[in-house]
């Protein structure tokens, strides 16, 4: 999620950078992310309900590879 919306040379930036998609500034914290999301269910990684929105507590979730491909923005 970091990596993804602040490093250029990580694959995909174009997709998350270009975008303006962020992350909750609080998450730098992992305890905050962690009281935000709870642990990590087997199976599951973290998705953004509304994939125009940033990585915040209000638009994420931890949703399976299905769930997450349904979940795709049209490109």
């Amino acid at each position: 999620m970091k990596a993804r919306c602040t490093n250029e040379n990580t694959a995909g930036a174009k997709n998350y950078i270009g975008r303006g998609i962020s992350y909750d500034p609080s998450w730098n914290d992992f305890e905050a992310f962690l009281a935000d999301m709870g642990d990590r269910p087997a199976g599951k990684t973290l998705d953004r309900r509304d994939n125009d929105l940033g990585y915040s507590k209000a638009n994420c979730r931890w949703a399976t590879p299905l769930e997450q491909r349904h979940n795709r923005r049209a490109r």
